[in-house]
């Protein structure tokens, strides 16, 4: 599986869970942690705060 099709899974599940799609700062968590980025690369890419990243990817998986 690639990133692409285990985005449209995880976007899927949420979709079911909660009613609503993935946001784009959620797609950027979840693709970084596909590849292995840290907290801070994330972070440094998307321009949010670790901690607030941290937050997001506890709510998403």
């Amino acid at each position: 599986m690639n990133f692409e099709e285990g985005l449209e899974v995880a976007d899927e599940a949420v979709f079911v869970k909660v009613g609503r799609r993935l946001n784009s700062v959620e797609i950027a968590v979840l693709q970084g942690s596909w590849q292995g980025q840290t907290y801070e690369e994330i972070a440094h890419k998307t321009k949010y705060s670790e901690s607030y990243l941290k937050t997001l990817k506890k709510h998403i998986l």
